[in-house]
């Protein structure tokens, strides 16, 4: 039965059990690359996958059992696959969240888009995650990360429901509650409450191994369904779907591939079959809604799990972006499969010829060193010919036959010596390293801005690879957004980590992002960049006089900090401010903990204070009173912007004034004008108000002069007001 005909539950698993059997079937080919990969890093190039036997066989059968010709392993691809792997993991991608409209709620809502995905990385360490990824993808192509819901995560704590006696379902409108309480009161029924976790976001990876995919696609964009399998604890699986999994007993299980490789190089005896005493397989089925559409039964997708052929939960697709809940992570594509290529797959044969290569030079070394020794059948010789410094030979001389001689052996030419640099190049160009991806700088350069250059050409050729990891880091981001937006349904605090070296809070629902959900990836920004080359760029801008704020010369020479300094503080300040005047509010409006405590109607500015860094907290608010959203707050909410005028208006009160201040400091220090003597004060109708003035600094500030000195007006009288 094909799975578009399915038509109810009882036609569920003879579908999906010939879909798996015939999906694995044209999965097999590749697995045994996928196996020879893994054990080419692993440093076991004398094994080769026998998909047939579904195990090990020895790729050199030899008859010599003695141990005693060499068999080297130069493990060039282990050595390709470090570098790759530090280049792919080196720069995190910047995404952006994209908003749905220029209005005003879908630019805020992307403020917090962009806070939750920064706490969702730290929170869920999604870093460690792509490195495993990227792992996969090296040695095989392909690798899934699922951006899914856990609903049984209680991290973030339970919510209390209130069965309705009549329909024994939890009861949610107001009213309804109100009544069950007061029939509580009267005695007439007795509530029951229970209690659910609130659930989190769930992240797993799936290696290719995992994947049973839509065997018509030939590509994972275009899947419509997905099989994957995973191993479980069969006493957890029966806590979560309970009498549904009554019957499930422990598989029989093998060990894995390269364990069993391991123990038998080791020597060390092992069960073909193991009996797991708590270990099950299950399977998950993914179909998207919209690809059956006369099919009722399947027309709004499927969720199905199942476990040695018992179902465990069914229903329909249980998101609601309709989008396979998968990032797909891909090497090298290939344009007939649906599974990927990588680098290890190609360079194994040489890798390969290489180990031989070597290991006939020791052979030739090894016998060049002690060589076999011609003796005739006339001699007598005790023991066996050692050739060891100081060694005697001892033999029955017989007449007119030579004495025992050392058969000595033919020098290696000079091409099979070359052989190995010539092989050991050809992996490094179809890997796309060169040798300043190894640290070695080429013959003749010295100068930063060529090995710069030398740098970039190499790691653009691993841009198809970044390009891809970057869509889907920006498909991850997605995801995370849309399971926030339908799942967060009360108020979560998360932290992230910022910049200036602290960390930040950020409180929100899933109704705060205002369905803006899209996210993409700034391009290019994933691939490798060299931190010795950027430092030197930052040292020759300073050089130049280009660069002269110390705190952007420290960061892009990103030399670090143990704490944020004062200029840090104040700008996390000043951000702080700019959040309260967005949302028309004034910081006494909170106590001391940042709780809200009151709503005015009509809230004051901000206070300023004097030891305030002025500059720099105009900076960031002008920063703000920039941005579209604050043109739409002009006419939508015009109350926002007097806050932030008149609170900007104190800080230029209080930068005017201590301007006004050095002015008159630097006036006094040489000398008053008309020939007045020095520290006195000037006659004059306009005297400099005190720093901490901030009235007097406003209208000196709006005071023409001239030279430091009032100006006069049309009348031709000095302007006092």
């Amino acid at each position: 039965m094909r799975l578009g005909e399915i038509l109810r539950e009882d036609d569920l698993m003879p579908a999906l059990q010939a879909a798996v059997n015939r999906r694995q079937e044209l999965r097999r080919p590749f697995e045994a690359i996928w196996w020879n990969n893994i054990a080419l890093i692993a440093g076991d190039h004398q094994a080769k996958w026998d998909p047939n036997r579904a195990t090990w066989t020895d790729r050199d059968v030899t008859d010599d059992t003695s141990g005693k010709k060499p068999r080297m392993v130069i493990n060039q691809a282990l050595s390709v696959y470090r570098t790759e792997l530090s280049k792919l993991t080196k720069n995190h991608p910047v995404v952006e969240v994209i908003a749905n409209s220029d209005e005003a709620t879908d630019l805020a809502a992307t403020k917090v888009g962009r806070a939750v995905l920064s706490a969702v990385e730290w929170k869920f360490r999604l870093p460690a995650l792509r490195k495993e990824i990227m792992s996969w993808v090296i040695q095989t192509g392909t690798c899934a990360h699922y951006v899914g819901w856990d609903y049984l995560n209680d991290d973030a704590g339970e919510i209390d429901y209130t069965i309705d006696p009549a329909t024994g379902e939890p009861a949610f409108n107001p009213k309804r509650l109100k009544e069950l309480e007061e029939m509580e009161e009267r005695g007439d029924v007795t509530l029951d409450k229970e209690s659910f976790p609130l659930g989190d976001l769930d992240f797993k990876v799936y290696c290719p191994f995992q994947l049973l995919p839509d065997d018509t696609c030939r590509n994972f964009a275009q899947l419509k369904d997905l099989i994957t399998t995973e191993v479980a604890d069969v006493d957890v699986i029966r806590s979560i779907y309970g009498k549904a999994a009554d019957k499930i007993r422990p598989d029989t299980v093998t060990l894995g591939p390269m364990e069993e490789r391991l123990l038998g190089r080791l020597g060390m005896a092992h069960p073909r079959n193991q009996q797991s005493e708590q270990a099950a397989e299950i399977f998950t089925w993914w179909l998207t809604p919209g690809i059956y559409t006369r099919n009722n039964y399947l027309k709004n997708g499927m969720y199905v799990r199942w476990c040695q052929g018992q179902i465990l939960d069914v229903s329909i697709f249980p998101y609601q972006d309709r989008r396979m809940p998968f990032a797909f992570y891909q090497h090298i594509p290939a344009p007939t499969t649906i599974w990927a290529d990588c680098v290890i797959n190609h360079i194994r044969d040489i890798n390969l010829e290489i180990d031989k290569t070597v290991s006939q030079l020791v052979e030739t070394k090894d016998y060049m060193a002690n060589p076999m020794w011609r003796i005739a059948t006339q001699h007598r010789v005790k023991g066996k010919v050692k050739a060891v410094a100081g060694g005697i030979l001892k033999y029955v001389h017989s007449p007119n036959i030579p004495p025992p001689e050392p058969i000595q052996g033919f020098q290696m030419p000079g091409q099979v010596e070359n052989l190995v640099e010539t092989l050991r190049m050809q992996i490094l160009e179809i890997s796309g390293q060169s040798d300043i991806s190894r640290g070695s700088v080429p013959t003749g350069v010295r100068s930063g801005v060529a090995v710069s250059y030398l740098q970039e050409e190499d790691d653009s050729k691993i841009a198809p690879t970044v390009d891809n990891m970057e869509q889907a880091i920006a498909y991850e981001g997605s995801l995370v957004l849309e399971r926030v937006s339908q799942y967060y349904r009360t108020k979560r605090i998360m932290r992230f980590y910022r910049r200036d070296g602290v960390f930040d809070v950020v409180k929100f629902k899933g109704a705060d992002l205002k369905s803006n959900t899209d996210v993409i990836s700034q391009a290019g920004s994933a691939m490798p960049k060299s931190k010795a080359a950027r430092q030197q760029f930052t040292l020759q801008l300073v050089e130049l006089g280009v660069l002269t704020d110390p705190n952007k010369i420290k960061e892009m020479l990103e030399l670090g900090e143990a704490e944020p300094n004062l200029e840090d503080l104040q700008v996390a300040q000043a951000n702080r401010e700019n959040q309260l005047m967005l949302r028309g509010m004034s910081a006494s409006t909170f106590d001391h903990r940042g709780d809200l405590v009151a709503e005015k109607e009509n809230p004051v500015a901000i206070p300023v204070k004097k030891w305030h860094n002025h500059k720099l907290h105009l900076e960031q608010h002008y920063r703000e009173m920039s941005s579209d959203e604050f043109d739409h707050l002009a006419v939508s909410n015009p109350e926002i912007v007097r806050l932030f005028d008149e609170h900007t208006g104190m800080h230029e009160a209080e930068l005017a004034a201590a301007q006004q201040a050095e002015m008159a400091r630097l006036e006094a220090a040489k000398g008053a004008p008309d020939g007045q003597p020095a520290g006195t004060q000037p006659t004059s109708a306009f005297t400099a108000p005190p720093p901490g003035d901030a009235a007097g600094a406003s209208s000196a500030a709006s005071q023409p002069t001239v030279n430091g000195q009032p100006a006069a007006d049309a009348s031709g009288q000095i302007s006092n007001s």
